[in-house]
């Protein structure tokens, strides 16, 4: 008998150090947390990294007026040793004009976690797809707002308020800046209409490309009247009359023009390369051959005939095709629900397999690697590269 008191008490004592051990473990993660509240600059930081990373790879960040705007939610900042993590919920949105509408771009709205060190963004989480965003959002966030996470959904108001306002004030500044470049007049016939100090670019045979005189970002295509071509050239300054329409094209383009008069034969302003280039240099110029390609290097024969060469860098990387540890062979899905005020974020199923670059096995740049750089005609530039340097020998694979 006093043997299987022994055992009852054994085994209850046991029960209880389990017990014990736990609700100590759910304590633990509930207060290890430990909660800062002098660094609330760090969200606008960590905001500042993610418009930087996400404007180098948006498809619509050349377009007019792009800009991605950004509202979130702070949960809060903790700090662990030499790191600080700053949890919070971000809606971002892109946008961008069209024919002088505001048009959408992508957009998400989804809970991060982002890691600092010396006060810099050193990496960041979000939650997983499909089934596993409940248990991901357990493993990444603390337990003491977990369910708020998980319930989170944050109102639109005000960063659509945020897209107005900025778009207004866009357009009334475009506007001023036109109304600086034209000066009304009233023809023979009595019609009015505007005139337009403009710089000569590009003359073609039927039209030719111009830039306002104080506003040389841009490029106009005006055609030639009954006369044609009297003479017109890069560089001169022309008063263009018309009558005030402009489409909004790119090139814009003006509507019914009544006379265009040369001004000065060479103008003091001076022509963006970037226009220039538009105007007189194309891809479609270009074409490359690989001369030799071996597992350490790669020869080009770079073809550009264009009457404007491109600038050729010697920044290059390597990269190879490997399977995608966050794949799940799952579709993409929505987080959050749509409003009167704001389209719920979308999560695009993960690819099987994406490109990563090859680890380098030293120190040395692009440029150390560069052993050919020369242009042999005046068409042809050649480009050789030893990336055995920087990469290695690399085995048989696709690049």
């Amino acid at each position: 008998m006093e043997k299987k008191k022994l055992y009852l008490i054994g085994g209850i004592s046991i029960l209880i150090i389990i017990l014990i051990s736990i609700i100590g473990y759910f304590i633990y993660k509930n207060n290890n947390t430990v909660w800062i509240t002098d660094h609330e600059y760090l969200y606008d930081k960590a905001i500042e990294y993610l418009n930087k990373k996400d404007t180098a790879e948006s498809y619509d960040k050349n377009k007019e007026g792009f800009k991605i705007f950004f509202d979130y939610e702070p949960f809060g900042i903790e700090i662990k040793g030499k790191q600080k993590i700053a949890y919070m919920w971000i809606l971002e949105e892109e946008y961008y004009m069209e024919n002088n509408e505001i048009e959408s771009g992508e957009g998400a709205s989804m809970p991060y976690k982002f890691i600092f060190e010396n006060n810099e963004v050193v990496k960041y989480e979000i939650p997983s797809d499909g089934s596993e965003y409940g248990p991901s959002i357990e493993r990444i966030f603390p337990k003491s707002i977990e369910k708020t996470v998980m319930g989170f959904r944050i109102d639109g108001t005000k960063l659509r308020a945020d897209v107005e306002k900025y778009y207004s004030e866009l357009k009334t500044s475009s506007s001023e800046t036109n109304a600086n470049s034209i000066r009304s007049y009233s023809s023979k016939d009595g019609h009015n209409g505007v005139i337009m100090d403009a710089v000569v670019v590009k003359v073609n045979e039927k039209n030719m490309l111009v830039i306002k005189k104080d506003n040389t970002s841009t490029l106009i295509s005006v055609g030639f009247l009954e006369e044609g071509n009297i003479g017109y050239k890069q560089g001169q300054e022309i008063e263009i009359y018309f009558n005030g329409d402009i489409l909004e094209s790119y090139p814009e383009q003006l509507g019914r023009v009544d006379k265009i008069e040369i001004v000065k034969d060479k103008s003091d302003v001076e022509i963006p390369d970037s226009i220039l280039r538009y105007c007189y240099s194309s891809k479609d110029n270009v074409s490359i051959q690989i001369s030799e390609l071996t597992n350490s290097g790669i020869y080009l024969k770079i073809t550009d005939t264009n009457e404007l060469k491109y600038n050729y860098s010697h920044n290059y990387k390597i990269e190879k095709e490997v399977k995608n540890p966050n794949y799940t062979g799952e579709s993409g899905y929505k987080i959050g629900e749509d409003t009167e005020y704001s389209t719920s974020g979308y999560v695009a199923p993960a690819p099987e397999y994406i490109w990563e670059e090859i680890n380098k096995i030293s120190s040395f740049s692009c440029e150390d690697t560069e052993e050919i750089k020369k242009n042999t005609s005046k068409v042809l530039i050649d480009r050789k590269f030893d990336w055995s340097k920087l990469y290695g020998r690399l085995d048989a694979r696709k690049i």
